[in-house]
Parts: C-alpha cells; structure tokens; sequence
C-alpha cells in the first residue's frame, strides 16, 4: 500500500467532476451569483467556481478542519491567529518563531503530515531525505539525531515503560512452497518468520484496505495495529457475551 507522502489533505475530487462542476457553475451563475460551499475540502469546487465564473467575493466556504481554515484565513488575507485552535506547547514556540504566516502555516502542515503518518520515523526520514537544500532541511527544525532510532521508552498512564524491538516477518505462501529455505535466507537472520497460507492474503489486504478508507490512515503499521485494536474488541465482545450467558445459566 503506497504511502501518500506528498499529500496532507487526502480527500480528493477527480478531474472529471471538476469539468462538470465547472459548466454547472456557468450555468448556475447568472441566477445565483452568490455561492455558499459546505465542506470545502482543499477549495476545489470553489477554484471550479471561479473559473465558471463567479466572484471571489460572492463564495462563501465553511470547513470544520483545520486545513481548510488555515488556507480559507490565508486566501482571504486574516490572520489565522484568529482561528480558535492550539498547538503543544513546544510547537506553538517553535512556529511563533517563524516571520510569515506563510512559514507558520507550512510549518502547522508539517505537523498535520507527521500525525498522519503516526510518528513513523522512518517515513519522517524519507519525507527529510527528500529535501535537499541544506538551508531548508534547517528550517524544517528536524535535527539528525532525531531520525535515529535508539533506546525508547514511552510513557502510559504517568508509568515508563521500554520498549524492547523485534523484527516479525509475515508471509503468505502456499502450502506446499518449494525452496522454502531459499526464500527464509533473503530474510534477516534475526528476525522471527511467520508463515500464512497464501489463500489468506486478499482477505488481509481488503480490511486493510477498510481500515485505510474508514480510519482515514496512510501508515502500514498503523493499519496493522489498529486491525490489532479491532480484534481485541471483538475478543473482549465475546468474552462479555460468554460471562453473561454464564450468568443467566446460572
């Protein structure tokens, strides 16, 4: 599953809605020359608008994300200041920090990029390694040693907590695959190999593939750790209908 990198707003109205958008505005301007657009998204319908011919001034936009807002306050020319939103503390320092509001809010959309993608350092790192002016590498305020893993521990309910790695390869082979140990010799030496019946993987791939659309995730791990959290459910779910049918056995 290809991760979108160079995205952030992830929703998307294809080129050929537009076009239609496009002549409906021209045929709706005339009678109705002022626009209000719900969900605005990343403003599509309203550049479709435009181009069908209303005002700029005449099209109202509305949109509960935080991405449509800080490009709707930018595009209108008021200040996103004035947007009722908060950041952590250490960010909000940082982005203060920047000139324009055209940094702070590119800086904001960096943050929006890397919550998406749930903190994966490594896809932190491919997103670095693509800029290659030294001077924006500096602006972007990711150091180098932040992109090496080392030692973790995080925190869970105020208790610190290690984390110790370990590297799981899954793979779905048929049953009877030959050369099996060929195949485990291109694996790393140090992980351990799970094996999963070929005829299982289009099950796998299709939720994940719900996952991705319903949790709105682009993270492979991610998704993989919430199918993790779905399963859970479903095992807690049984085990109350189990305590419960015991209960009323009784």
């Amino acid at each position: 599953m290809a991760l979108q990198l160079q995205k952030i707003f992830l929703g998307n109205t294809p080129s050929n809605q537009r076009k239609f958008a496009t002549k409906l505005f021209k045929y709706l301007v005339e009678d109705y020359p002022k626009l209000i657009i719900p969900a605005c998204g990343q403003f599509s319908l309203a550049k479709c608008a435009i181009e069908g011919g209303y005002k700029p001034e005449n099209i109202y936009s509305s949109d509960i994300s935080l991405f449509s807002s800080l490009l709707g306050y930018y595009y209108s020319g008021k200040s996103i200041w004035e947007i009722d939103f908060t950041l952590k503390d250490k960010y909000f320092e940082k982005v203060k920090k920047l000139k324009t509001e055209t940094e702070q809010i590119a800086y904001i959309f960096l943050l929006m990029k890397k919550s998406q993608l749930y903190d994966d350092i490594n896809v932190l790192k491919d997103l670095y390694d693509e800029i290659h002016n030294i001077d924006l590498k500096i602006a972007s305020g990711i150091k180098e040693e932040d992109l090496k893993i080392s030692d973790v521990n995080v925190k869970i309910d105020d208790v610190m907590v290690d984390l110790n790695f370990e590297l799981i390869n899954i793979l779905f082979l048929d049953s009877q695959t030959k050369k099996l140990e060929e195949i485990i010799d291109f694996i790393d030496k140090d992980a351990s190999v799970k094996i999963v019946d070929k005829k299982d993987f289009d099950r796998f791939a299709e939720q994940a593939r719900k996952i991705a659309k319903r949790e709105n995730i682009v993270n492979m791990a991610a998704i993989f750790s919430k199918m993790l959290d779905y399963v859970g459910e479903v095992i807690k779910l049984k085990e109350d209908i189990d305590k419960a049918e015991n209960k009323n056995k009784e």
